[in-house]
């Protein structure tokens, strides 16, 4: 009778044994389908970049914004910003700012105002209102 009782004790443990090896599996299975999708959540989908050109041209700002993503048309608006020294930030040129309609992948823009400029300035940049994306600092264009 201890006989029987080894082999069904046995049997039970040997199926307990296998139940707990396919209870392993499947977490493991379920923890490496979670972090593939956390993994794939993260992932930034690859996108053109806004690249913004600015110059002077007379006493205001010309330039380009090209990278724009559609659908067409985009509507934003482009406007300048000064920056002086101690200084830890940029501010928008009031009477700078115009709004353009984008039809295509790129646009040329201005000439934009900046009479309104503050004395004192050292670098002037053109930001826009799609992205973060800014030309890079250039001289303060002669005034009128």
């Amino acid at each position: 009778m201890d006989t029987q009782n080894t082999r069904r004790f046995g049997r039970t443990l040997g199926r307990a044994g296998l139940s707990i090896g396919a209870i392993g599996a499947f977490v493991a299975g379920l923890l490496v389908l979670t972090i593939g999708a956390a993994a794939a959540r993260n992932v930034t989908p690859s996108t053109p970049s806004i690249n913004v050109s600015a110059d002077c041209s007379g006493s205001g700002v010309v330039g380009s914004i090209t990278g724009i993503s559609g659908p067409f048309p985009r509507t934003f608006d482009v406007f300048v910003t000064d920056h002086k020294p101690g200084e830890g930030f940029f501010l928008e040129i009031p009477g700078s700012r115009a709004t353009v309609i984008a039809n295509s992948s790129s646009i040329n823009y201005g000439p934009l105002d900046i009479s309104n400029i503050r004395a004192g300035v050292n670098t002037i940049r053109v930001e826009q209102s799609l992205s973060n994306a800014k030309s890079i600092s250039i001289p303060p264009c002669p005034t009128a």
